[in-house]
């Protein structure tokens, strides 16, 4: 049996604009999978023990979720802390600016109108760091109102 090998050139293959170089910075961060809704951050960071419960998780992998924090009958919830390798990442999309004159004077208004036709050149991102652990709730979990 004959082999066939097909060579391919360059010329045929499609050219592709080049992605841009970000510099990712070595800011390493923890992140927390939070099994619920986040609406106020002091009374999440209330039930993940404050500051002292984050650095304890850092340290020692291994992070307690209470709902009632001031409760003692309240049962912890166990997260375990794992390593990853993400990044995060601050997306925006550029809003055209419009100008307009109002009595004498010019003001600059941002366009919301929310058109379907947005580019991905009108896409900006930021490389904000390395997330190098991160805390998931996994267990189950009892219906708590908070």
């Amino acid at each position: 049996m004959e082999e066939k090998t097909a060579e391919i050139s360059l010329a045929d293959l499609p050219q592709y604009e080049k992605a841009p170089n970000k510099i990712i910075p070595s800011q390493q961060l923890f992140s927390v999978e939070y099994p619920g809704y986040v609406k106020n951050m002091d009374k999440i960071l209330q039930t993940l023990g404050g500051r002292k419960g984050l650095k304890k998780a850092v340290n020692e992998d291994l992070m307690e979720l209470r709902f009632r924090p001031g409760d003692p009958f309240c049962h912890p919830i166990n997260g375990d802390v794992i390593p990853t390798s993400n990044l995060l990442l601050k997306v925006s999309w550029k809003r055209k600016k419009i100008k307009k004159r109002v009595s004498k004077r010019l003001v600059e208004e941002e366009d919301n109108n929310q058109s379907d036709d947005r580019n991905i050149k009108d896409l900006d991102f930021q490389v904000i760091g390395i997330i190098s652990k991160t805390c998931r709730f996994r267990g189950k979990l009892k219906i708590y109102l908070l």
